[in-house]
């Protein structure tokens, strides 16, 4: 009432009704994380070499039957930056593309590329080649290291092949004189647009060290500690798992493709490697107790990509010593908020803002919401990107200034609230992004790829959740005859596997709202589609299809059904060869 009196030409959305008080929570104490890093390097390689001089000959990284001390990863990843510089005439803020098995060689191609000053790019070789085209273009990519295992890119610009030992011959092992500033591009991530097209988010050096910096301090990592990495290299959880021992001192161990992939062999090389932490997504942590596996004793859990159920988060705290749930995007460099669960009723609180990192909750005005009131999630602080790569209208939409204080501030899309406590709950999209099995998805992308078919009227992509299981399902309208294989066949040579719907359902017509609009809640529900029955024969038939019986919770699986038609997606085919 005193603001309405105060100032009555205020437009109602506008007015600040927060008492001072209560201001003051949300803006200083909620968002008290400034700290200082005195004895770290502002960049990834000072970092590294940091950890270099203090220990060279304590082992590095384990790939495989293969190890490397500090000294000797040093070594090797100077004369690739040598070798970058001086023949293939890379530079500072420039681009390299990297594309390789889960081994040696993705590691030393990253801190070479990181050594030139330039910034990495990573290519995911089991990507459609169309997506991998357009990344290549859209970047401006000078080269792509690889290692021989993942296809021929040279077609379309130089490649170094990291395995090929006389591609650095000549090249010297000493340090490279480079100079890296904080604001310098240390990588760039491509994720999923609405606009039919990935769009890669810049992200610097700086915002890189903080979450290193923040994680080894307030996770408690030690030197002795032993890091598995399994994330795909193309989502930003992994620049943790690859770089954040290497930086901090202590030992990282590669899971190969098979062993990423395959829970029962992740779970031997937790034993065999006397891992103590290993980061992954709910889904994967899913994967890894359905396989069996008892956990070990006092290893650190981090978990993050996702929300967390809490029948996950009981067994997980039966089976190691701490679990940490962790929230952010890629615009924010990987991590925004932490808190560590200590019981299964803490699963929808994401915790506060970590080192250096500001939050608002605010609504559609951008005011701020009291406590306890849902609104838009916005991060600013040290974590956030340079904005997206060759999109300067995107990057004026999303990263805008800081009404509150100093820079920018990144608008999530997420909804979340604060408790009295300062912590933060978070409640999901309010746009059509959506996470599943950790990767952010936007739905206009699909749907844009499904319309380019040609012979569809419209469509349509929404998310089903049944329990704890998660499908996409694609619906559509189209003239004449299209079957879901034509469609899945015509999505899989354009996106990456995990934004191939799980569903397509073709119908007559879209149901619509009052005021014309696709009534998604009208959509039917999605049911696999079994093929008539033909009985398996041979013993192996029987047993496979006793197999997907039991992995899809489906009867009278026959000779003629498509795994993916029927409810299987990847993470479903992983326990399948288990």
């Amino acid at each position: 009432l005193e603001q309405l009196l105060k100032s009555p030409d205020t437009a109602v959305g506008k007015l600040d009704f927060i008492p001072s008080k209560e201001r003051q929570l949300l803006l200083e104490a909620f968002n008290d994380t400034h700290r200082e890093w005195p004895l770290v390097e502002e960049n990834l390689v000072g970092c590294f070499r940091q950890q270099v001089l203090l220990h060279p000959d304590t082992t590095a990284l384990v790939s495989g039957d293969r190890s490397f001390t500090f000294g000797e990863l040093d070594s090797l990843s100077n004369q690739v930056a040598r070798r970058l510089m001086d023949r293939d005439g890379i530079t500072g803020n420039q681009l390299v593309g990297i594309s390789t098995a889960r081994n040696e060689f993705l590691v030393i191609g990253i801190l070479g590329i990181l050594k030139a000053g330039a910034g990495y790019v990573p290519l995911d070789p089991s990507y459609p080649s169309d997506r991998l085209e357009y990344i290549i273009r859209d970047s401006g990519l000078r080269l792509i290291l690889t290692d021989g295992t993942t296809g021929s890119y040279g077609d379309k610009l130089p490649v170094l092949d990291l395995s090929d030992k006389t591609m650095l011959d000549g090249h010297a092992t000493a340090d490279v004189p480079v100079s890296i500033q904080p604001e310098d591009i240390a990588y760039i991530i491509y994720t999923s647009g609405s606009t039919g097209r990935p769009k890669g988010v810049k992200v610097p050096h700086k915002g890189v060290v903080n979450v290193f910096c923040f994680i080894k301090d307030e996770l408690d990592i030690k030197l002795s500690d032993r890091w598995v990495a399994i994330t795909t290299y193309t989502f930003d959880m992994s620049v943790v798992e690859l770089l954040l021992p290497l930086t901090m001192g202590c030992r990282l161990i590669v899971a190969d493709n098979d062993v990423s992939n395959h829970p029962e062999m992740l779970g031997r090389l937790l034993e065999s490697s006397a891992a103590t932490v290993l980061q992954a997504t709910p889904a994967m942590w899913n994967l890894l107790l359905e396989s069996g596996w008892q956990g070990r004793e006092g290893m650190l859990v981090i978990s993050g990509g996702e929300a967390m159920s809490e029948a996950l988060v009981r067994e997980l705290l039966k089976r190691v010593g701490r679990v940490w749930n962790m929230y952010g995007p890629t615009e924010t460099t990987i991590f925004s908020t932490a808190r560590e669960v200590t019981g299964a009723d803490e699963t929808h609180l994401i915790g506060r803002p970590i080192a250096n990192t500001r939050l608002y909750i605010l609504d559609e005005h951008q005011q701020l919401q009291p406590i306890g009131v849902t609104g838009e999630l916005c991060i600013a602080g040290d974590g956030l990107a340079l904005g997206y790569l060759n999109n300067d209208l995107l990057t004026e939409e999303r990263f805008v200034p800081n009404p509150f204080g100093e820079g920018k501030l990144y608008r999530t899309g997420d909804m979340a609230s604060w408790t009295a406590e300062g912590e933060v709950i978070y409640y999901g999209r309010k746009d059509s992004q959506v996470k599943i099995r950790g990767y952010r998805i936007e739905l206009g992308e699909i749907e844009e790829s499904l319309l380019s078919f040609g012979s569809l009227r419209r469509a349509v992509v929404n998310l089903h959740q049944k329990g704890s299981e998660k499908s996409l399902v694609a619906y559509y309208t189209a003239d004449g005859t299209v079957t879901a294989g034509d469609l899945r066949s015509w999505l899989q040579a354009r996106l990456p596997q995990y934004m191939v719907p799980d569903y397509f359902i073709e119908l007559d017509e879209f149901p619509l709202t009052g005021s014309g609009k696709i009534d998604r809640r009208s959509l039917p529900v999605p049911e696999a589609q079994l093929q008539a029955y033909r009985s398996p024969e041979t013993k192996t038939e029987q047993v496979l299809a006793r197999i997907w019986e039991e992995v899809l919770g489906k009867e009278r699986i026959g000779l003629d059904d498509n795994f993916f038609e029927i409810g299987g997606h990847s993470l479903k085919a992983i326990q399948v060869i288990s």
